[in-house]
């Protein structure tokens, strides 16, 4: 049982980069687990995507924000 299916959150903000499995993978998971499916995520990543990432990701998450290159790179959120 994952984390999710227990806490019930009222949203899910997901990275794409992890550890041991992909946000790719995660956003599949939780939406194929029908405990799960109806949670909104929100990918939040510094990758630099594919528009077929982007639809991929889309057709099951809620929207998609990218860390800009500048802010990234220079630790800064706001100048």
């Amino acid at each position: 049982m994952c984390l999710a299916e227990e806490s019930h959150p009222g949203a899910i903000i997901l990275d794409l980069t992890m550890p041991e499995m992909s946000g790719f993978e995660v956003l599949q998971r939780l939406k194929a687990n029908p405990e799960t499916a109806s949670i909104p995520v929100i990918i939040h990543t510094s990758n630099v995507l594919s528009e077929e990432d982007k639809d991929r990701l889309l057709a099951g998450a809620r929207t998609v924000i990218q860390k800009s290159p500048a802010s990234h790179e220079s630790g800064t959120v706001c100048s």
